[in-house]
């Protein structure tokens, strides 16, 4: 299949269409199709198979009943995704928070799922806590449209090409999936096993830890050093004064930002009680879910007259007992985070205790050592990091290219052949 410009084109006296052919209609979606918000479905009436439910970012669920039958366009309605497109087969449920795309004349729906997504319409979204797209903006995008035959022609050329994208894609997103199995891998073995594979090793006497290498201790961290938690400070004293390092920064880093994020009006008792120095490792101490509990970040450059936040928990190592990049690795390796998981109570929200953070174990290496497998993790990671840097550049510049595409064949900048 080729494609090339077509003979003649016209104003379409819309800025974003610019010129399009001769031949083809120039009006607001409304003169093709109506949107209809889904409906609300109770969680009583979600099961674990059946027909599928729809929310604002394609199938988020299945229910017994459905309330519409396709095959028809669904566009993505609330949420930082609204504005997505998908076409929906056999039954459904439509939730609210999804739109349903009704004919208002013939045409072809492959066609004008290409010509919606190609209007970007989350660019059009009300920005609230919740994204909202309104029914009102969709109707009045001014597209052009060629004939019923011609819409066929297009759609089955965009399939074939979208396929052929949407499969390199998929297999550049593979690489960067076992890219962070390796970086995981890579971590969890060096900070737990060392660099030597000849190494002696003895029983650690902790499940979740196994064996280390001889020459290593294993010790609480209350042993290793002592706590803090950040500081509680009203809402209005954001904004200015000193930095302040959030959850975000730790949550975020394997290291700490140079600068916190932000600014907080702290006391200067505030900034000796919470200062934040270098080898200082935080951890975040409370969300709405287990996993985010317990991801630690080092400050490896101290940050004057900052203070930290009072969902983290600071650790402030003694002398000559953890290096800062050993700390950077080890306290984010995989089993680690396995330990949290396990150990963690979840009520309203997770929420992690000195004390338990204080029981961690950990593998302790001669101070010499800690410093070569830091050196080793940076090098190896560096070098990670570069293939992962090229790998998301080639997806950005391939889905660039998906949309120019899709762009080009539905506003008749190319003629499919």
């Amino acid at each position: 299949m080729s494609y090339a410009p077509y003979p003649a084109y016209k104003d379409s006296g819309v800025p974003w269409l610019g010129h399009v052919p001769e031949e083809w209609m120039v009006a607001p979606l409304r003169r093709f199709l109506r949107v209809q918000s889904g409906d609300i479905i109770s969680k009583d009436k979600e099961t674990d198979e059946g027909v599928p439910i729809y929310g604002g970012n394609g199938i988020r669920g299945y229910t017994d009943e459905p309330n519409t039958q396709g095959p028809l366009i669904l566009i993505g309605r609330v949420g930082a995704h609204c504005g997505n497109v998908h076409i929906a087969q056999g039954p459904l449920w439509a939730s609210e928070h999804a739109f349903r795309v009704y004919k208002n004349q013939p045409f072809e729906i492959e066609f004008f799922a290409y010509l919606i997504e190609s209007l970007n319409l989350n660019q059009f979204a009300i920005r609230t806590a919740q994204p909202l797209l309104n029914s009102s903006i969709v109707a009045e995008q001014v597209v052009s449209v060629p004939s019923i035959e011609e819409q066929t022609a297009i759609a089955d050329f965009l399939d074939k090409k979208t396929a052929e994208i949407d499969d390199l894609i998929a297999k550049k997103e593979e690489l960067l999936r076992l890219l962070a199995e390796q970086r995981t891998a890579l971590i969890t073995h060096a900070v737990t096993k060392g660099l030597n594979p000849n190494a002696p090793m003895k029983p650690s006497g902790i499940d979740w830890l196994g064996d280390v290498p001889e020459g290593w201790e294993v010790k609480p961290l209350k042993f290793l050093g002592r706590f803090q938690n950040g500081i509680s400070i009203g809402g209005d004293s954001f904004g200015s004064g000193f930095p302040f390092v959030s959850y975000g920064d730790v949550y975020k880093n394997l290291s700490l930002p140079e600068t916190g994020s932000g600014l907080v009006e702290s006391t200067a008792k505030d900034r000796v009680l919470y200062s934040v120095e270098h080898g200082d490792i935080f951890f975040t101490r409370t969300s709405e879910t287990i996993e985010e509990i317990a991801i630690s970040s080092v400050c490896e450059t101290t940050i004057p007259d900052a203070v930290f936040a009072g969902f983290l928990i600071r650790c402030r190592p003694y002398p000559k007992r953890l290096d800062v990049g050993f700390s950077k690795y080890y306290f984010r390796n995989s089993r680690l985070r396995d330990y949290f998981v396990k150990e963690m109570n979840l009520v309203t929200r997770a929420s992690l205790g000195q004390t338990l953070l204080g029981n961690l174990m950990v593998a302790l290496p001669p101070l010499d050592e800690q410093e070569h497998i830091s050196v080793f993790l940076d090098e190896k990671l560096e070098d990670l990091a570069k293939v992962e840097a090229d790998t998301r550049t080639s997806i950005r510049l391939l889905n660039e290219y998906r949309t120019s595409i899709i762009t080009s064949a539905v506003t008749g900048k190319i003629k499919v052949a």
